[in-house]
């Protein structure tokens, strides 16, 4: 297969990413970043050439660009590499605002080149599984969905958690796009939502790991319930936080009239599993489709999405679609505007083509 990937943005995330799609036999042709050594570090680490600015990219000819720089500048970089004629994968969410987003969506289709989105884990086992067993009725008609995920916060972990507390940041649009993202795959577009806060939540963050950050005050909320209403008439809510100190989520149910479809991790790969329980029954069951038997089911890891464009590109389109994406964003955005205005707002619902089977293995 063709190898060639180029990654923008050589932070925190990168060289996860690197480890990944090398371990898969993709190999790092260049990299490029705002700090020149830290891109020169990273290129050294993966035998990748170092190039300073977007341009100079083309000389290696990659058949995909990554992109993972700020939030703050995945439209404008986007944007370059697309007009410099190279696919992109961008990391979530794809653009700041809508009208970015529309923007990257227009240009790629008119220049012809490849566009796609996290989060890719759409294309994960747990998902695959909780869409086979919508699509074959196991719990009857989806009525309602309801998601969480939350945690302590970043800076347990990140060396530079300071973004996701600013602007393109938070909760909403660090998680909220590999929730919303999954939801409308399992049950469709989004018509209108409403969000809403706590009104009492920590007003500064404090952590015993790193003492830079002890008293910085988020410029976001981190904690955001949202409800959304799909055009396919289902229900869904959804509770993201940096704030809780103890949880046992993440965690997705599925409350079908027939029946309710859970998973304990239904994202990445962790420990969790798929299990139902129908009306009248007494216990709940694990899901394991027939289909898994003889169409490989795949694990998620970081980069597939990459993968999956240099490998089969027409076979994942419609997963990483990025007028999903956009949709995606386009919930968000409006999520973020009911929070500031406790006001129900619309959401223009797409014509998505969600493919409704299994995915080949990449």
């Amino acid at each position: 297969m063709t190898t060639g990937v180029a990654i923008v943005g050589t932070g925190h995330i990168a060289a996860s990413y690197a480890r990944s799609l090398t371990a898969r036999g993709v190999r790092i042709v260049a990299c490029v970043d705002i700090d020149a050594d830290r891109a020169i570090a990273f290129g050294m680490r993966w035998r990748a050439a170092s190039v300073s600015n977007l341009t100079e990219l083309t000389a290696y000819s990659p058949d995909v660009a990554l992109n993972l720089t700020s939030v703050l500048a995945h439209a404008e970089v986007t944007t370059k590499l697309l007009e410099l004629g190279i696919p992109v994968f961008s990391e979530k969410p794809m653009a700041l605002d809508v009208a970015a987003a529309r923007a990257l969506v227009d240009l790629s289709i008119s220049r012809r080149i490849d566009l796609r989105c996290a989060p890719d884990t759409l294309l994960g086992t747990r998902q695959q599984r909780l869409r086979n067993a919508l699509d074959v009725g196991l719990i009857g008609q989806p009525m309602l969905i309801i998601g969480q995920i939350a945690w302590s916060g970043h800076e347990r972990w990140h060396p530079r958690p300071q973004s996701f507390y600013q602007a393109g940041g938070g909760p909403l649009l660090d998680l909220g796009p590999y929730w919303i993202a999954t939801m409308v795959d399992l049950v469709g577009p989004v018509v209108a939502v409403t969000a809403a806060r706590p009104c009492h939540l920590p007003a500064q963050i404090g952590t015993t790991d790193s003492s830079a950050w002890i008293g910085f005050v988020p410029e976001v909320p981190t904690t955001v319930a949202v409800i959304l209403e799909f055009a396919s008439g289902v229900m869904g809510c959804l509770t993201m936080s940096f704030d809780w100190p103890h949880t046992k989520a993440p965690s997705l149910e599925i409350v079908g009239d027939e029946g309710v479809l859970a998973c304990d991790t239904p994202l990445f790969n962790g420990a969790g599993v798929l299990r139902h329980r129908l009306r009248g029954s007494k216990a709940w069951r694990r899901w394991h489709p027939h289909i898994l038997d003889h169409e490989a089911a795949i694990s998620w890891y970081r980069g597939i999405g990459v993968v999956s464009m240099i490998n089969s590109p027409e076979v994942h389109e419609t997963s990483l679609d990025k007028r999903l994406a956009l949709h995606t964003l386009e919930i968000l955005q409006a999520s973020s505007i009911s929070l500031n205005t406790g006001k129900r707002i619309v959401v223009a619902t797409p014509e998505l083509n969600l493919r409704r089977r299994f995915h080949h293995s990449v």
